[in-house]
């Protein structure tokens, strides 16, 4: 009985209302869904933005650095981001999102933070104009910060990459953070949000010991 009861309410109002309402109705629960999703797909590209950069900087670090502490590091470092840029991945297969592979340039040994040319710059920026201005700027920035840390002098080059891995894993377990509270209703990108900030927390703050008994 509750059946044709349903049945038969749905049929009074699409008489009372017209038919366009009620697919109205249907529209905007289908989009919401949608829209969330492309939230929560924006906020991943940004993570993976940071892992991305991480990487680059740890490759730069694993390559650069005479201190064995700060190498090995680097090296636990590149492998938890790497972990985590292959989570954030697999959870955009699973949503039939696109994660972002922005291939930052880390400049060869020897050639200082030399940036890109005109013709890398045009393909830097078409390559990302579908993802939307703000991962195109950040991304901008994060290869201005590799390029920077290229043209740190050997003296000062372990204090400055461990102060931009810090500075990089808090700003990317902030995301996080925020991003797990704001979606926390979806268990799987609330887990996800969750493994991140684990992960990070003790990096960033490994990261800012480390450089404070070099600066002693």
């Amino acid at each position: 009985m509750r059946t044709l009861r349903m049945v038969a309410t749905a049929f009074g109002l699409a008489v009372l209302f017209g038919a366009p309402a009620i697919a109205a109705e249907g529209a905007k629960a289908t989009k919401e869904p949608s829209e969330s999703l492309n939230k929560q797909a924006s906020i991943a590209n940004e993570l993976a933005l940071y892992d991305q950069q991480a990487t680059a900087i740890a490759d730069m670090a694993i390559e650069r650095s005479q201190n064995p502490q700060v190498v090995e590091y680097a090296r636990s470092m590149k492998v938890a981001h790497e972990k985590n840029l292959t989570a954030l991945r697999s959870w955009a297969v699973g949503k039939n999102v696109e994660i972002a592979s922005i291939n930052l340039k880390v400049p060869p040994r020897g050639t200082g933070g030399a940036g890109m040319s005109a013709e890398e710059k045009k393909a830097f920026d078409e390559k990302l104009s579908k993802y939307g201005s703000k991962l195109r700027e950040d991304a901008k920035e994060a290869q201005d910060d590799i390029f920077d840390l290229a043209n740190a002098p050997s003296g000062s080059f372990d204090t400055k990459f461990l102060s931009m891995a810090a500075e990089l894993q808090e700003d990317q377990v902030d995301e996080a953070k925020e991003a797990q509270a704001k979606f926390a209703a979806d268990k799987t990108f609330a887990s996800l949000m969750s493994d991140t900030q684990a992960t990070f927390v003790p990096l960033k703050d490994k990261a800012n010991t480390l450089e404070e008994q070099l600066k002693k």
